[in-house]
C-alpha cells in the first residue's frame, strides 16, 4: 500500500470518492457533486493540513501498481498527550478487498514509528459494521457509544468511539 501526500493535483481522484454518496455517507467528508466544487474543496483541505505539520497526511492511497483506491490520514488532537484521530475513506469498488485493513496498518505503523503518538482515536457510525469490525481487528477498543452522535443527511445515528494505545515498546 502506497500512501502519497494529498495535493491539489489529486482533485479528480478525490472527486471519485466525494461524489459517491455511498462512500461518504458515514464519514465527515461531505458529498461533492461537481468537479469544480471538489477542486475548490481540495485546495481548502490541502491548505488546512499545511497549517499543522504534525498531522499524518492526508494521504492518497494507491496499490503498488499505482491504482487509486482511497484516502486516509490522522489529525492531531492533543500534541503534548500524543493523541491523534485516524480516518479513512475507500473507493466503493475496492470495498471488501482488504484495502482499508492495509491502509490502516500502514498508517498506524507510521504513527508508531514517529515516536510522538501515544493514543489513536477513531469514530465510527454504528451502522458501518465493516468499519468498526476493521478497527477492532486492528486492535482498537470501543470506549463508548454516543447516542445520536452522528447527524447527517437528515439522520441521527449512534457513534462508536474507539481508541488504540501504543505500548512503551513502540
Amino acid at each position: 500500500m502506497i500512501l502519497e501526500q494529498f495535493k491539489v493535483s489529486h482533485a479528480a481522484e478525490a472527486f471519485r470518492l466525494w461524489s459517491d454518496f455511498e462512500a461518504v455517507k458515514f464519514t465527515n467528508w461531505t458529498y461533492t457533486p461537481t468537479l469544480d466544487a471538489c477542486s475548490d474543496r481540495v485546495g481548502r483541505v490541502v491548505d488546512h493540513y499545511a497549517r499543522e505539520p504534525l498531522h499524518f497526511g492526508p494521504f492518497i492511497l494507491r496499490e503498488s501498481d499505482g491504482r487509486f483506491v482511497g484516502m486516509t490520514g490522522a489529525d492531531l488532537v492533543d500534541g503534548p498527550l500524543g493523541i491523534y484521530d485516524v480516518w479513512y475513506i475507500i473507493s466503493r469498488e475496492e470495498w471488501g478487498r482488504g484495502v482499508a485493513t492495509r491502509a490502516l496498518g500502514e498508517l498506524i505503523g507510521r504513527m508508531g514509528g514517529s515516536g510522538r503518538v501515544k493514543k489513536v482515536t477513531a469514530d465510527v457510525v454504528a451502522e458501518n459494521v465493516h468499519s468498526w469490525r476493521l478497527l477492532e481487528r486492528a486492535g482498537f477498543v470501543r470506549d463508548r457509544v454516543v447516542a445520536g452522535g452522528f447527524q447527517r443527511h437528515e439522520s441521527m445515528l449512534d457513534l462508536y468511539k474507539y481508541c488504540y494505545e501504543f505500548d512503551s515498546s513502540h
